[in-house]
């Protein structure tokens, strides 16, 4: 009978001890990896998301200069953009209002309508573009020389040039695109002169 009495001894505490070392080992390195891979993931999620946000913004913003029938200004500073033109009648004078928020980093625009001698807005501030930390619109002429907008000679912009600093997370991306103006419209805030 003592023949056939096996090695039921198991596994020694050293032994045991080794394994345990060796998977921990293992899984710090598999852990670490992933930790690598999740972190260069959201790097490349936010830079895509950033330039498809800049180019969603640049694209809106070229419909809306197209469809602009009379005039456009920008503030002193370059961060609000205003557009004029009629409603479908042609009976009512609207603006439309691109300017930045710079505490939930978006670009905001607001609608207004001309009545009793001034600028009505219509509804609430509405988010045009998201991710913006910083934007800067120069309207220029047919020379590429810049047209302060706020002036009452009616000069004719040709190009608006748009700079934008977005950032997600701590990635950041910065583009410049120079929109073409189709419609014969006048760089003034005047609204005497806009819609002569």
């Amino acid at each position: 009978m003592s023949q056939k009495q096996g090695n039921n001894e198991g596994f020694s505490l050293v032994e045991l001890i080794v394994t345990i070392a060796i998977l921990a080992v293992v899984g710090a390195a598999m852990i670490g990896f992933l930790a690598f891979c999740l972190s260069h993931y959201r790097r490349s999620s936010d830079e895509t998301n950033l330039q498809y946000e800049s180019q969603l913004c640049f694209n809106r913003l070229k419909e809306q200069m197209l469809q602009t029938t009379n005039g456009i200004s920008v503030s002193a500073d370059g961060k609000t953009l205003s557009l004029y033109g009629l409603d479908a009648t042609g009976s009512t004078k609207q603006k439309t209002e691109f300017s930045l928020s710079g505490e939930k980093n978006q670009i905001l625009y607001q609608e207004y309508v001309y009545a009793d001698g001034s600028w009505v807005k219509q509804g609430n501030a509405e988010c045009f573009a998201s991710l913006v930390k910083d934007w800067r619109v120069i309207v220029l002429d047919k020379e590429g020389n810049i047209l302060d907008t706020t002036l009452r000679e009616n000069p004719r912009p040709a190009q608006v040039s748009i700079r934008v600093s977005m950032q997600a997370g701590e990635r950041s991306y910065e583009a410049e695109e120079r929109l073409s103006l189709r419609n014969e419209i006048k760089a003034t805030t005047d609204v005497g002169t806009l819609y002569q």
